[in-house]
């Protein structure tokens, strides 16, 4: 999941095939830098602090924060959803509904 923050941010960043946005890129960048932990942060570090001077830090910490919400139910739906498939059960269609970027169920 780390690499796909990464290329969405990058992909934001420069506006390579979708409008080019400082927010999601920042926001991407941060998911990757908590997904993928100290090698992660080091790699986007530059552009993470390049961004944050665009946003300002107002900005930049509820962006922070939201990543940091996002990538804990991330977490939570992966593994979820991983210990059902490896406890010998079928799978199930849809494991767990999301609501407002929260888990409000689970089948």
């Amino acid at each position: 999941m780390m690499f796909s923050s990464i290329l969405l941010g990058v992909l934001a960043r420069d506006g390579n095939g979708v409008p080019r946005n400082d927010r999601a890129a920042y926001y991407h960048f941060r998911v990757a830098s908590l997904q993928g932990g100290d090698a992660a942060a080091k790699l986007l570090e530059n552009d993470l602090r390049n961004l944050s001077v665009k946003l300002g830090p107002v900005q930049a910490q509820a962006i922070a924060s939201q990543a940091g919400v996002d990538s804990a139910f991330r977490v939570v739906a992966a593994n979820t959803t991983r210990h059902i498939s490896l406890s010998g059960q079928q799978p199930l269609t849809a494991i767990c509904v999301a609501s407002s970027r929260r888990l409000s169920s689970c089948l």
